[in-house]
């Protein structure tokens, strides 16, 4: 079975490397062009860029990804990707000049989505991407952002528009409707024809106290989308302490060293795999 396992993973990451060839090919070039390399904001001049794009993705940036193997999968491939769109989308504008060559960069990659396999095209669908209806995730998910939504509560706008479904999603939060305070604290949507069905309420699913606004929808969709990031580094933490324990076969004797070890703080209050106290630390025998 793992071997069928790192076949169909190379067989996704040869499709994602023959997307993005596509994509940087020189027939795209007047397209792809100011996607190419990371924004540099000062020379470019560029107010507060870094302020709003915490988490700056390019281009060149996601092929360098590819070459070193650092995409588990197909999916993760295309979070980036998107991740682009949304970054462009909310400091340009949906409507403004670069906003509307992001929406043909957009059209061009859903293209090569839309002639996927549909298993592959299932693993790449926005719902699919922002954590949401049937991937290969584990849906009993204990981390901050929760795979529970699904497809059936929301209707399927957001998928609907297929040559350009992150362009639709940013229009919509740029226009999301207004919002009222509930009686306990909280935020609830104003009533309207379209409230139940809004990616904005998919967002905020998982945080029903968060205010709405612009900024924190932004921050809940770049969550999203960069969520298996989290979960890869956490999970090299966990590579990266077993390969040490192994090679510190007396490691009860370098307790000082131990406690300032960073990934031993991550362990002792993110898992269960090793218990730590006071006086000693020693690997859990259960599995």
């Amino acid at each position: 079975m793992a071997g069928v396992h790192s076949a169909d993973l190379s067989e996704e990451l040869a499709i994602a490397r023959q997307i993005l060839n596509y994509i940087m090919s020189p027939s795209n070039a007047n397209i792809a062009l100011p996607f190419m390399y990371r924004i540099d904001a000062q020379a470019l001049d560029l107010p507060k860029y870094d302020e709003i794009v915490r988490f700056p993705m390019w281009l060149g940036k996601i092929s360098e990804k590819l070459d070193r193997n650092k995409y588990p999968g197909l999916q993760e491939f295309v979070c980036d990707f998107r991740l682009i769109l949304v970054n462009c989308f909310r400091y340009n504008g949906v409507s403004s000049r670069m906003g509307r060559i992001a929406e043909k960069l957009e059209t061009l990659f859903e293209q090569k989505l839309q002639l996927l396999p549909q298993e592959l095209r299932a693993k790449t669908s926005l719902y699919a991407t922002l954590g949401c209806g049937s991937t290969h995730h584990d849906a009993n998910d204990n981390g901050p952002i929760r795979r529970r939504a699904s497809t059936r509560h929301y209707g399927g706008n957001l998928d609907s528009q297929i040559s350009h479904p992150v362009r639709g999603l940013m229009e919509e939060l740029e226009h999301s409707m207004p919002f009222q305070e509930s009686g306990g604290g909280g935020t609830s949507f104003a009533p309207g024809p379209s409230s139940a069905t809004s990616a904005t309420a998919l967002l905020y699913e998982a945080s029903p106290g968060l205010p709405v606004t612009n900024a924190n929808s932004y921050a809940l969709l770049v969550a999203r989308l960069t969520e298996w990031q989290r979960r890869q580094h956490e999970a090299d933490l966990v590579a990266s302490w077993k390969d040490w324990w192994q090679a510190n076969t007396r490691a009860r004797t370098h307790l000082s060293q131990l406690r300032k070890c960073p990934q031993l703080l991550w362990l002792c209050f993110s898992t269960d795999g090793y218990q730590a106290s006071r006086v000693h630390i020693v690997p859990c025998t259960h599995e």
